[in-house]
């Protein structure tokens, strides 16, 4: 089955878990990956890794397939994955715990196509409290919002949340279906997560 179904049946399976029946666009991975244009050696966590749209582009690039780690909690998901990028570790197992596998382990990238919108407070607080803890000083974190969950309360919230943690700057991509804005950001300085 090709990723592009293998998505949309767990989108239809499991619509609190995968906000969307469309995978990442081709647009959007390029943006959410553009550190690895010029460095392929940085230790990369993908956040919600779902069919694998960003995980694909990250395989092609990535000369070192030992600095990858991805995170997906929907176990057909994670098994399809598994099965096609068998040289990346995966971990099937909610973002909250990124502590639980990578103990003190810090990565240059942190990549989400996680469903903010989705989440309760709480549950972002302790995601992006993770993310803070593992990424490396200089490093990126790089997540994006489609345009209708920006407008909620929910997405409100969250872009609150990323300024409060991050510098932060934002990126329209209109090639995404809906389309996203895409938010890169860099641990502000002199804040000590």
């Amino acid at each position: 089955m090709s990723a592009s179904l293998q998505f949309l049946k767990a989108a239809i399976k499991e619509p609190l878990q995968i906000s969307t029946l469309f995978q990442t666009a081709p647009a959007t991975v390029n943006r959410l990956l553009s550190p690895l244009k010029t460095d392929n050696h940085c230790s990369v966590l993908e956040l919600g890794v779902g069919a694998g749209a960003v995980t694909k582009r990250a395989h092609k690039v990535m000369k070192s397939k030992d600095k990858y780690l991805g995170f997906e909690i929907n176990t057909d998901l994670f098994n399809y994955v598994t099965g096609e990028y068998k040289d990346f570790q995966f971990v099937c197992a909610s973002a909250e715990s990124i502590s639980d596998y990578t103990k003190n382990r810090k990565f240059d990238l942190i990549v989400s196509t996680l469903p903010w919108s989705l989440f309760d407070d709480y549950m972002r607080k302790n995601i992006l409290n993770e993310i803070s803890k593992h990424l490396e000083k200089g490093g990126y974190f790089k997540t994006y919002m489609v345009c209708n969950a920006l407008i909620t309360r929910s997405g409100k919230l969250f872009r609150q949340q990323l300024e409060e943690r991050f510098e932060v700057t934002s990126r329209w991509v209109f090639l995404n279906a809906p389309p996203a804005k895409v938010f890169e950001c860099r641990a502000k300085v002199g804040k000590i997560h």
